[in-house]
């Protein structure tokens, strides 16, 4: 069961991740960029591939000019 519970949460970052990306017309290269990140990281992300640590999540934050709770708006 948290198992499952754990999938929806991913897939959800992943594709609120996504979305704000597109939003800012941003490429996974831009993004990676300004987060000072590999861009294959935040690909697995999106692709609900990987949990996210908080420091990851912090970076996601600077790269896209949010803050924490802006981010995980809506997850």
């Amino acid at each position: 069961m948290n198992h499952l519970r754990n999938q929806k949460l991913l897939g959800a970052f992943g594709a609120k991740l996504k979305e704000l990306r597109q939003a800012k017309s941003m490429t996974l290269e831009s993004l990676a960029y300004e987060c000072e990140m590999e861009l294959s990281q935040i690909h697995r992300i999106e692709q609900d591939k990987i949990n996210p640590a908080l420091s990851t999540i912090e970076a996601l934050t600077k790269g896209f000019n949010l803050s924490i709770s802006d981010l995980l708006k809506g997850v």
